[in-house]
């Protein structure tokens, strides 16, 4: 009677063994369950999630402040492309092409670019730039002069490393060549007034000390240099090239879909010089030879 009463009960449940087969099955789809309600955006996945008893209420508004961020970056790139759009055919134009005006300076021996013109052996100063924008054949950049600051040091028995300003002028570009294996390098030639080299701190014949009274008068204006200790203690002028505000002349031609033609383009291109300053050691990394 027992072994038939188990079996019948047995029947009625099925066998033991897809017992466990189910329980797993049963927790599997729970866990589906739960991934789906969180992946959904309708209304009641979210009330379950973000709702009085939701386990993700905490995190509303960490997401709320994400959205409103993200709203302010989408008006930023809404307000430049609206720029854009309001601008005539040149602005816009220009505009995208900004990017290939960055420029690259560096200083570099004159007497190494005899090869490419011998005018560099009449120059004091070269300088190696690099632009995007020269590869192309239409694009015309000259540069006709940049301004230069010369200054001397002042002997101090601190060791302060201090320069004081003697004179600021724009130099003329006497010399501006090509690469002849490179489109996108120019190298530009300077020379400095001779006068330079004769300016420096005054002293006090005989004794060779600064006087008091020009220390004072010209003690505000003093720069400090510490990247160039080695320059100091030689007694070397320093010279220094400002290059945030180099122009060129951009000729470009382009297709004007308004009046279905080409035309041509004439501007002045403001050069995104990188770096802004570049310092030159007077006459000791390569003058006039």
């Amino acid at each position: 009677m027992r072994n038939r009463f188990l079996n019948g009960l047995m029947g009625l449940v099925g066998t033991p063994r897809p017992v466990p087969v189910m329980l797993v099955s049963l927790g599997v789809a729970l866990v589906c369950q739960v991934m789906a309600t969180n992946s959904r955006d309708d209304r009641f996945s979210l009330w379950v999630r973000y709702g009085p008893f939701g386990h993700e209420q905490d995190e509303l508004g960490d997401r709320l402040e994400g959205l409103a961020e993200d709203d302010v970056r989408q008006a930023g790139k809404r307000d430049y492309l609206a720029s854009l759009r309001s601008a005539s055919p040149e602005a816009a134009y220009f505009q995208l092409l900004q990017g290939l005006f960055q420029a690259h300076f560096e200083l570099v021996t004159p007497r190494n670019l005899i090869d490419i013109n011998p005018q560099f052996r009449d120059c004091d100063i070269a300088i190696r730039m690099t632009c995007p924008a020269l590869q192309f054949g239409e694009f015309s950049l000259p540069i006709p002069n940049l301004m230069a600051d010369y200054s001397a040091p002042v002997p101090d028995r601190r060791f302060t490393y201090q320069y004081a300003p003697m004179d600021r002028r724009r130099l003329l570009v006497e010399v501006d060549k090509r690469d002849p294996d490179d489109d996108k390098v120019r190298y530009l030639g300077l020379r400095l007034p001779d006068q330079w080299q004769r300016m420096g701190v005054p002293s006090v014949p005989g004794f060779g000390d600064v006087p008091a009274d020009w220390l004072v008068d010209n003690h505000g204006s003093f720069r400090h240099e510490p990247d160039f200790q080695n320059a100091y203690h030689r007694g070397e002028s320093l010279v220094r090239l400002s290059l945030e505000d180099v122009e060129g002349e951009g000729a470009i031609e382009y297709w004007d879909s308004a009046e279905r033609k080409h035309r041509e383009l004439n501007d002045r291109v403001n050069l995104l010089a990188q770096p802004a300053s570049l310092t030159w050691r007077w006459n000791k990394q390569g003058g006039r030879i």
